[in-house]
């Protein structure tokens, strides 16, 4: 994710926000009297404190009533008094490590499966066909972090950014043996001259070939929080909307040498940028230093997908190298070509939290916990490379698959 583009969501979010504060979602005042402890420490109908100056600040993150009060050390409270400790105030943080898998894309071949076909070798049929897939990409385990800051007021509203970082998956595979890869060639480059009839066609078989995979998730959203009343049983409810930006980098390269094509070289890459509002709720309640929570998320986006493609195709050949097979020449040189597209799909995301933190001291927690995530509209690069013959290409009807992610996460929480 490019820092200019990042710097572009915060700024768009940041007018969200701060039409937002102008409309009347924020900028409440803080209730006379208030009781950080227990739950029932306020008077439910107290006048709020007068403004501050003449009139209300325009501004969209300006908490109000509480104070900042660094306690990292005193004890945890866990009295049960008034239906227990009253749900936190003031600035929060949060980080944790995830440990997640991320799902396989569509299984597809290495190479043209229009190209696969059928020869006649003295009077036997031999089906010439690619000997290579994606097989061997699947769901494994990858880390990565996730960073959460906000607010949240006497008035039992504030704000929330969390931000996903770097969670990526690598895989990999190299074939040592002989391994056939087709191309469709409407040009007859891997066509014997002179041309017979029927054609003979000579399949490119690599001594060795080297496939990679490179899938990396990021995102930032913020959330606008409204708490509510407690509810039965001391449960807390806070209430969540907002925007959210994700991004998934999915990069697959194919390294190949020896045969017709030696050297060869594909790398296909494709971003998914989703953005779009998004609700979500976070139910929480506390017993004794137990805090267990669980939250979910949906947002309503756009996948902004581009592709990328670079091809070097024969490098080892020159532009007057002769191919000879069985006493016949190919019609072949080197092959270089580059391809781009872009394209967008409807992109729905849901998300589910469940989590348990421990309180060591007041305003410290350690955490466990489950996150799973599911994505719709996403493109993924190793079904969409086209190998067609000289200038490749990104193959359309693959930009709608879905994507989970899901997975355990370890952290800890100040103030949460």
């Amino acid at each position: 994710m490019s820092i200019k583009r990042i710097i572009s969501w915060l700024l768009v979010v940041g007018a969200v926000a701060l039409a937002g504060r102008a409309w009347g979602f924020g900028g409440e005042q803080p209730p006379q009297n208030y009781d950080n402890h227990y739950a029932l420490g306020n008077a439910p109908f107290s006048e709020a404190a007068p403004p501050s100056g003449t009139g209300a600040e325009i501004q969209p993150f300006g908490p109000v009533g509480f104070d900042v009060q660094a306690q990292p050390f005193a004890p945890a409270e866990i009295s049960d008094y008034g239906n227990g400790p009253k749900p936190k105030t003031g600035f929060f943080f949060s980080y944790e490590y995830l440990e997640w898998t991320i799902s396989r894309p569509f299984a597809s071949r290495i190479g043209a499966a229009s190209a696969e076909m059928t020869e006649n070798s003295n009077g036997v049929p031999v089906d010439v066909t690619n000997s290579l897939n994606t097989d061997f990409l699947y769901s494994r385990f990858c880390g990565g972090d996730r960073w959460e800051a906000g607010y949240m007021d006497t008035n039992d509203t504030g704000w929330m950014t969390s931000v996903i970082s770097h969670v990526t998956q690598t895989q990999h595979a190299t074939y040592l043996t002989g391994s056939t890869v087709l191309f469709n060639d409407p040009d007859n480059f891997l066509t014997l001259l002179p041309i017979s009839s029927p054609p003979v066609v000579v399949p490119p078989i690599f001594t060795e070939v080297d496939v990679r995979n490179r899938t990396v998730l990021n995102g930032i959203e913020l959330m606008r929080m409204y708490r509510t009343s407690q509810l039965h049983y001391g449960g807390q409810l806070e209430l969540l909307a907002g925007v959210r930006f994700f991004q998934i980098e999915d990069d697959f390269t194919i390294g190949a040498v020896g045969g017709v094509l030696d050297s060869t070289y594909i790398d296909n890459r494709v971003q998914n940028d989703m953005v779009g509002p998004q609700l979500g709720a976070r139910w929480y309640r506390q017993r004794g230093r137990w805090i267990t929570s669980a939250e979910g998320r949906f947002m309503a986006g756009v996948d902004f997908q581009n592709f990328h493609e670079n091809s070097t195709l024969a490098s080892n050949g020159g532009p007057t190298t002769v191919v000879t097979v069985d006493g016949a020449t190919l019609n072949l040189r080197p092959m270089t070509a580059q391809n781009s597209l872009s394209q967008s799909e409807f992109a729905p995301l849901g998300e589910l939290r469940l989590q348990a933190a421990y309180e060591i001291t007041r305003s410290v927690a350690i955490k466990v916990g489950y996150t799973a995530i599911y994505m719709g509209g996403i493109a993924r690069a190793s079904n969409t490379v086209d190998y067609t013959l000289p200038n490749m290409g990104i193959r359309n009807g693959f930009s709608d698959q879905t994507l989970f992610a899901q997975g355990l996460t370890i952290g800890f929480e100040i103030n949460r």
